[in-house]
């Protein structure tokens, strides 16, 4: 499979920010073990709107962080999946379509 310049953007955007995101939150993880200045949460919660919520979602569940937080214990997963039909939606049906025009 060869992906388009667009493709090859999208993804690397969508590895990039989910990379970020799992930084973020190992960062953030080791701050609040020393109680020292913390990561706010609207960053990790927008980080995850922009396409890393599957990092944040890694994070929480490997640094067990955030998890007792009801906005990223039931918004995050939500986010996710959100991103994830969009994703399919993009790529499957979408994307090749606009991929024709410009092409």
């Amino acid at each position: 499979m060869i992906l388009s310049k667009l493709e090859l953007v999208f993804y690397t955007y969508i590895i990039l920010m989910n990379l970020i995101a799992l930084l973020l939150m190992y960062i953030d993880k080791n701050k609040a073990k020393k109680k020292r200045w913390r990561i706010s949460e609207n960053l990790l919660i927008s980080i995850g709107m922009f396409g890393g919520s599957f990092g944040i979602l890694i994070g929480m569940i490997f640094y067990r962080h955030k998890i007792s937080k009801s906005k990223f214990k039931y918004g995050i997963p939500v986010i996710y999946l959100i991103q994830r039909m969009l994703i399919i939606l993009i790529t499957h049906t979408i994307g090749p379509k606009i991929l024709e025009i410009i092409s």
